[in-house]
């Protein structure tokens, strides 16, 4: 209880830090099901139901030896379904994905989460270096594809979904990494904190 209760008062924190601090923001979206991301999910269950099926018949195969082994079998038996739950604890995260970003201390940081617990930094850089920050739409798509990136990080949940914004980034050798995430209001309030000359403002639904 005292767990919960402080992740709760963590998430009202953070909450309250993008309103009251202009150089905070903080946002994350589940990757929509839908194309591989789908197909990967549904190749996941039916492995699930394999060995589901696998157990079950190794079960029944060793059933009439049940007596010889006794508790051991029994134990066996017992088992199997935790087995089954340690598999997909451990398994089902690849295929529930999410992505965040935060954004403190003048720098942007790009995470994917698996399973809602273990965040993978993909991405971290000042804001001040970033040389556009503008919507990805038909009157930017021109300077994003111009800039030739060699990394490109989609971190929404759909390329179908509204609200997506690109970020052009070059480090200290030269990779060219472009960022593709959706922003919310306190998104752009951050961005023009910290780089307001790169950031190209348009109105948003959140």
């Amino acid at each position: 209880m005292a767990n919960r209760r402080q992740k709760r008062d963590d998430i009202v924190a953070r909450v309250d830090d993008a309103f009251k601090n202009p150089s905070y923001a903080e946002y994350s979206v589940n990757k929509t099901v839908e194309g591989k991301y789908k197909t990967k999910r549904i190749l996941m269950v039916l492995s699930y139901i394999g060995v589901f099926i696998a157990v079950v018949g190794v079960v029944i195969a060793i059933s009439n030896i049940f007596t010889a082994l006794g508790m051991f079998g029994v134990v066996l038996f017992a088992l199997a379904p935790l087995a089954m739950w340690i598999m997909i604890h451990f398994t089902w995260g690849f295929v529930s994905v999410e992505y965040k970003y935060v954004i403190d201390h003048s720098e942007m940081c790009l995470y994917t989460v698996y399973g809602g617990k273990k965040e993978n930094l993909i991405f971290k850089g000042k804001i001040k270096e970033f040389e556009l920050i503008a919507p990805y739409n038909d009157e930017y798509k021109d300077r994003y594809e111009a800039f030739k990136a060699s990394k490109v990080i989609e971190a929404v949940p759909s390329m179908n979904t509204y609200d997506i914004y690109f970020a052009l980034h070059t480090d200290e050798n030269g990779n060219k990494t472009a960022l593709l995430f959706q922003v919310t209001n306190y998104t752009l309030k951050a961005f023009k904190y910290y780089n307001k000359d790169a950031l190209v403002i348009t109105e948003t639904v959140r």
